[in-house]
């Protein structure tokens, strides 16, 4: 795509929510690349941005964790939570790793 790093939603003025006033002219930034909204949308940590890829990889094993937890506790009737965390960390960082390993 030969587009990848053009503005995803360039702008071209701000809202003054102050003055109740829309500003025309630049607005101090293009805001993200498509490749960075891209990468933000689809939890893939390949932005080229070391920072914002660092902040999609803690996001992405959130999620990954969270839906491990979810599963466990909709097949366990009883269960400690601290160890249900602990499981869905550890479920979540495995299945990160292998995705990795196997460029999945």
């Amino acid at each position: 795509m030969s587009n990848l790093n053009s503005p995803a939603s360039p702008q071209s003025g701000f809202a003054d929510i102050d003055n109740n006033n829309f500003v025309s002219g630049d607005c101090g930034g293009e805001g993200f690349t498509k490749r960075e909204r891209a990468c933000i949308d689809l939890r893939i940590p390949e932005s080229g941005d070391t920072e914002l890829d660092a902040l999609i990889e803690k996001a992405r094993r959130q999620e990954v964790a969270a839906k491990a937890m979810q599963g466990i506790l909709a097949c366990h009737e009883e269960c400690k939570y601290v160890d249900v965390a602990v499981v869905s960390t550890r479920f979540a960082d495995a299945l990160l790793t292998e995705m990795e390993r196997t460029d999945g």
